[in-house]
């Protein structure tokens, strides 16, 4: 039997959900590790709007006719957006058993030959988007082209084979 407001009780589906609350409050904001981020972040932030002048030093040209202080703040809009997508799965998997991911995991020979192997792809991308990018006519690229994260792009098609984005202003 559920118990109501008008009995001086809350509703038992809002004592469950108080003590959800209350668990993902202690769980994030109320950790000590959690503050200290958000404390760096601020301060990061801080320091890169005092001390850039106002330009970023990136290639970014959808952003380029932004005003700067939008720039330094967008990627910490993208961080709230992924916290509470964390948030949701949180509350979604909340009443599951928690895997054992170490049980799962290779041995530390196969897991930095892996970790090794990865490295080198994303180094090798990196190198070879600066080389083969300006080789065929295009700025250098690594494993975007320029203005395709950011923003509506559109592609376009060069004379060459490859494919690239064009933004508009």
């Amino acid at each position: 039997m559920t118990k109501h407001i008008a009995d001086g009780m809350a509703p038992a589906n809002s004592v469950l959900e108080d003590a959800f609350v209350s668990r993902l409050i202690r769980a994030t904001i109320l950790e000590r590790s959690v503050q200290a981020t958000i404390a760096l972040w601020i301060v990061v932030t801080g320091i890169v709007l005092a001390l850039a002048r106002g330009s970023l030093p990136f290639d970014r040209p959808a952003l380029h006719y932004k005003p700067f202080a939008l720039q330094v703040i967008f990627p910490s809009l993208g961080l709230i957006e992924i916290l509470a997508l964390m948030g949701i799965v949180y509350w979604l998997t909340r009443h599951r058993t928690p895997i054992d991911l170490a049980t799962r995991a290779p041995d530390r020979e196969k897991s930095a030959r892996e970790t090794m192997l990865l490295l080198a792809y994303a180094f090798i991308g990196q190198i070879g988007g600066w080389i083969i990018g300006p080789l065929l006519g295009y700025r250098a690229f690594s494993f975007h082209l320029a203005g395709t994260l950011v923003l509506r792009c559109r592609a376009r098609s060069r004379s060459g084979p490859l494919i690239t984005s064009s933004c508009s202003r």
